[in-house]
């Protein structure tokens, strides 16, 4: 079927509002809804020499605006599940980064905050925090009452408290993952 200007023209003119108005119907966005359709006719008229139609004109162009449609929106879909996993890739390995870097910081405070703690207090809190001993078998192994025990394990809490405030979002940060 060899298409003249003039029956391309009365095509259009017949069909391009009930085109636009079934690919409106399945994509709902304007800009995109224009484009598909003027591609279709646009397709059509680079077709016009060797154009063969199997059915009718109209099933014709409803298909083609149907296809190119669905193409539409798996492109859609793939660039947002691009889009969505290279945030979070991009996210992920800022988070981890920063985790490492802050994981360092973090341990590198809390080994000299530790430091600044009189002997028996660290002690008592390596021991209750680090090698889980209670109260109790701390103070039978360090010859002290629990009462000391307690009193040793407030002042490294409330020591370690002010000297790693900085770091409190990153412990929130930490615990919240």
């Amino acid at each position: 079927m060899a298409l003249t200007a003039e029956a391309f023209e009365d095509i259009f003119v017949n069909y391009y509002e009930s085109l636009y108005g079934y690919a409106f119907s399945i994509l709902n966005n304007e800009l995109f809804v224009e484009e598909i359709v003027s591609d279709v006719f646009y397709r059509l008229w680079l077709k016009k020499d060797k154009l063969k139609i199997d059915t009718s004109l109209a099933s014709y162009l409803y298909k083609s605006v149907y296809n190119a449609c669905m193409d539409n929106i798996r492109h859609n879909k793939t660039k947002q599940i691009f889009k969505r996993d290279a945030f979070h890739q991009s996210t992920e390995t800022t988070l981890n980064a920063a985790n490492d870097i802050n994981a360092k910081d973090f341990e590198k405070n809390l080994r000299n905050a530790l430091l600044q703690l009189p002997e028996q207090c660290r002690t008592v809190f390596q021991l209750n925090r680090m090698e889980e001993l209670s109260y109790n078998e701390i103070a039978k192994r360090l010859s002290i009452s629990v009462k000391t025990v307690e009193a040793h394990m407030s002042k490294a809490l409330r020591r370690l408290r002010v000297s790693m405030a900085e770091f409190l979002t990153f412990l929130i940060v930490l615990l919240w993952h």
